[in-house]
Formats: C-alpha cells, structure tokens, sequence
C-alpha cells in the first residue's frame, strides 16, 4: 500500500489560481485575434454588405490574415495546455474525507467501534475493527495507528507459541498511556511444561502498565491470577472473573475505583472473595447462590445499583447469623434474578427493603416453558413482590418474567396489584403473552 503524503494546499491553491489567471489573459487575446480576422475580412465591403459572404481578401490581407491566424492558434494550444494543468494540479486536491482532520477521523472511527459497553475486541480475527479501518486506504491506516484509543480494548488469547506475545507487545505500543481494558484468556494444558515461562513472561509484559488497566475479564488459571491481582489496580472500574476454580487464590489489591465485579464462571463463588463490597454498585453472578447467600451478599454492598444473581432456594435457617431486622438497599433500582428449576427464592424479599427499586427481571435458568401446570416451575412470585414493593415504597415500573409458567389470570392480577407497572413482559417460548388489553393499560398508565 503505499502511503499518502497530503499536498501543502496553500501552495497547491496558489499554482491553481495563477494557472486559471494565465488561462483568462489567454482567453482574452483569442478574442481579440478572432475579432481582428472578422475586421479584415469586413475591411473591404459596403457597410450595406455586412450580411453578404465575406469577399476574397488581396495579397497583403492574406499574408496579414495568415498572422493573426498562426497568433491565434498557438494561443488555443497554449489555452489547451492551460487547463490540462489547471485540471491536472485540480486533481491533487485530496478527497474530502481527508480534509477532515485526522483528529476528526479518529473520533468517529472510535464511535464505529461502539466501545461504550464492556466488549473486548478480538485482535487476529479479520473483525478486528482496527484492522478494517485500516485497510481501507493509506489515510484510515496512519489515523489508525495514531489514535491509541483503537487499541485500548483487546481481547487476547494466550496460545501456544509467540503470537500472543507479540500481539501484546504491540497492544501496549499503540495503547501508549490512555486507559486499558483487557481480556486474557488462557487455558494450559496440565502438564503444558511452557507455563512456568508464559507466567513469567505474562508478568513482565503486562506489570508496568497495571495503573492503567481500567477494565479487567480474566479466563486464567489460579497462578496468573496471582499475578494479574497482586499488584495495585488503582484506575480498575471494572473486574470478571472466569476462572474455572472453586477457591481464591488471589485478591485485587488496592482497587479505590472498583465499582462493577461480574463472576462470568459457575465455579467462582462470590462470597470466597475479598472485595471492597462496600464500594460496588453493580454485581452479576453465574454462580449459583442460596437465597441466604445473596442476602448476605446485598448487606456486603450497601451502595448497590444494580444487581443480576443465578439464585437457588431461600432457607432462612441457612443464614448464620440471621441479619438484624431488614436489609436496606438504599440505591438498589435494578434486580435480576436467573432462577434455578424447581427452586423457590422469593421467600428472602420478606428480609428486604429496596425503596428505589424500578424495575425487576425473573428468568428460568432451564428456559422451559412447557412445563404442565402442577409441575416444579409453577412458582408465582406475586406475593413476596406485591409485599416487597409496599413495604419498600418503591415506584416498580417494569417487570419482566421469562420462562415461569404463568396464566392470564395472574397476569391481570399482578398489574392490577402494582399499580406503578408501565411495563409487563411474560415470555413463554419467545413470545410474549401480556393480552393486548393489559399492555393498553399499562401503555395508558405511562402516558398520565
């Protein structure tokens, strides 16, 4: 590809314009010449004869005619030659996507890459939005690799072999100093003799720029954890753990900006963890806890906004201690909570007060919707919530249930009960079955 060097267009301009002056001295001297051959040839005749066919012109006329006529020809070539370089030097005017500024470019390239949610761009894969962007022409690829920004979001996969090195090298080169968010995914083999030497090497790449790292997903074995979790994280928002380990063998250390922890594993259990709880305002887990477990787990994060829990059933008598009076959750807004087949979880809302709470989500972690009444998923959490939303004062607005078998009859009744409720969604087999009639209803309710 070879590499575009913009002209200094305030010269270019400046060629342009005293080309296109030329051309007009030009022009007006072929219209002089012109006008002088229809003189000549009009010399002779009646002024009555203007309209007649010119007359045959003497010996002196033609030889004077014969000038002005080879005049007139080398000022049309010279004209010609004019506006072929006009045109020529025209064409050196770079295509408007590149009178942008390369600072303007690399905005909305960053904004193609729609990095506003937690993704982690595959580097390697042809998807790879950098290398798209870049193969576009010569100009794309130089604002590329000038704006860090592009390169500031990876996901790596730690293989056997060197490419993962070397795709990590130049991550942290055209990241330069802005904030980082990292994937490391790697899964060694178990006698994989290379793994003492890949932790080594993961340690001296990554450990100078562990002040940057602001978003963190680790698919890793419990060693290179130590390694990723060791050192202070100070500009750290956001942290997933992966790893397919049932214990702790490492903790973030000075994490001041921890906000959102997400355990993207069934074998990483939340509460082996020794996190700044108190400071996180958004917990996912797809581990799998009792209904104790995620009381325990709420009182631990007084500052919760949102919260998405796998939970089992609720056994009072599981909590040791039994909490003091109710847990208040001041900033809580959002519940989600993927239920486990045949479990009952809706029992611990009684220990609960959540007064700013808007809008809850109940999903069957089995996805069956064709359960026959009478059977296991045939839990209705109406009651606790109706309770839950009273005593907490709150202002539910939506409510979403997939996968819990549900009829008409409490469809109604559960919007006739709530009468915040703008919003009701109750998916069976991927359709929602809220009847027409209660989705007016609540259509009507968000209008007032």
């Amino acid at each position: 590809m070879a590499t575009y060097y913009p002209p200094d267009l305030d010269l270019l301009q400046e060629v342009i314009s005293s080309k296109k002056t030329a051309l007009k001295t030009v022009e007006d001297h072929i219209g002089d010449l012109r006008l002088k051959m229809r003189y000549l040839h009009l010399q002779e005749q009646d002024v009555a004869q203007l309209e007649a066919p010119p007359q045959p012109l003497g010996i002196q006329e033609n030889l004077e005619f014969q000038q002005l006529q080879d005049a007139l020809d080398a000022a049309q070539e010279r004209a010609e030659n004019l506006q072929k370089s006009i045109a020529v030097h025209t064409a050196l005017h770079p295509p408007p996507a590149y009178m942008l500024p390369a600072e303007i470019w690399s905005y909305i390239l960053l904004l193609c890459m729609d990095l506003g949610d937690v993704s982690f761009l595959e580097w390697g894969t042809p998807s790879f939005p950098p290398l798209i962007f870049g193969s576009v022409c010569s100009f794309f690829h130089i604002v590329t690799l000038s704006n860090p920004y592009m390169w500031s979001c990876v996901s790596i996969h730690i293989l056997p072999g060197g490419k993962w090195r070397n795709m990590m090298n130049l991550l942290l080169e055209r990241s330069g100093t802005v904030p980082l968010s990292l994937e490391l995914i790697w899964y060694p083999a178990k006698d994989d003799p290379s793994v003492k030497d890949t932790l080594a090497l993961l340690n001296e790449l990554v450990a100078p720029h562990f002040s940057r790292l602001r978003r963190l997903q680790l698919f890793i074995p419990s060693n290179a954890l130590k390694i990723m979790l060791g050192s202070p994280l100070p500009s750290l928002e956001y942290l997933a753990l992966g790893s397919e380990i049932a214990y702790v063998l490492g903790h973030p250390d000075h994490v001041p900006n921890l906000r959102t922890v997400l355990f993207a594993s069934v074998h990483s259990t939340p509460l082996q963890w020794d996190l700044p709880w108190s400071q996180l305002t958004e917990v996912t887990s797809k581990h799998e806890l009792s209904g104790s477990e995620v009381l325990r787990l709420l009182m631990w994060c007084p500052l919760l906004e949102r919260c998405r829990l796998r939970v089992g059933r609720y056994n009072p008598t599981d909590f040791d201690p039994a909490p003091v009076g109710s847990v208040v959750m001041p900033r809580l807004r959002s519940l989600v909570f993927i239920i486990s087949r045949a479990e009952d979880p809706f029992g611990l809302f009684d220990q609960l007060v959540l007064p700013s709470l808007t809008e809850v989500e109940f999903h069957s972690a089995s996805a069956r919707t064709d359960i026959a009444p009478g059977h296991d998923m045939t839990i209705w959490p109406k009651p606790p919530l109706a309770s839950l939303v009273s005593r907490s004062e709150c202002t539910l607005e939506r409510l979403v249930m997939v996968g819990l078998l549900t009829y008409e009859i409490e469809i109604r009744d559960i919007v006739k009960c709530i009468p915040s409720l703008t919003s009701f969604e109750v998916y069976s087999k991927g359709i929602d079955i809220v009847p027409s009639d209660v989705k007016s209803v609540l259509l009507e309710r968000s209008l007032q």
